[in-house]
């Protein structure tokens, strides 16, 4: 019998992981390992098994409430592995400071 060589190809999985801005707010999320930087809307690709932390700050004039979604919660950082395409939320509330000035001798 002849020999015979076989080849194998593989490629790496990947998926989207999308982040979308709510609330009244303004604010923006970044991932490590890079591929997200974005204020409303975005969507990057990961490859299957990658750790993706996201990290939202807020603007002045408004603060970063929470996430929902791909098993975030709480205000922290938030790790999602992925594993199959995910939807991620942040929510930012704006706010007002008043401030108040005492005048007179009263």
């Amino acid at each position: 019998m002849p020999a015979t060589s076989v080849t194998a190809t593989f490629t790496t999985v990947s998926y989207p992981l999308t982040v979308t801005r709510a609330g009244t707010g303004t604010g923006t999320v970044t991932s490590a390992p890079a591929g997200l930087d974005c204020g409303a809307t975005c969507s990057a690709s990961f490859d299957h098994g990658t750790a993706v932390t996201l990290t939202a700050t807020a603007v002045p004039g408004s603060r970063f409430d929470g996430w929902s979604g791909g098993g975030c919660t709480g205000t922290g950082a938030c790790t999602v592995t992925m594993t199959a395409a995910t939807a991620v939320t942040a929510t930012f509330t704006a706010f007002h400071t008043l401030s108040v000035i005492r005048d007179g001798s009263g």
